[in-house]
């Protein structure tokens, strides 16, 4: 009988805490508003339209070509 205690319990407390997490991540937010909404597509398309940033230095094994 202690095999199983000792098989089946981390399981079942993994499987309990996959099952927390789920509900958890998957729950009803609220509505984000429009201010909110329209600022974070203004900070998306700032950074869609932005070039690329470089390295401050190159890589110490990188060779130059």
């Amino acid at each position: 009988m202690g095999i199983l205690v000792w098989t089946l319990g981390p399981s079942a407390v993994a499987t309990a805490l996959a099952v927390l997490w789920v509900r958890w991540a998957n729950r009803t937010r609220r509505p984000i508003g429009t201010k909110d909404s329209l600022a974070a597509h203004e900070r998306f398309k700032a950074a869609i339209v932005a070039p690329p940033r470089r390295p401050k230095r190159e890589m110490a094994g990188a060779r130059k070509r």
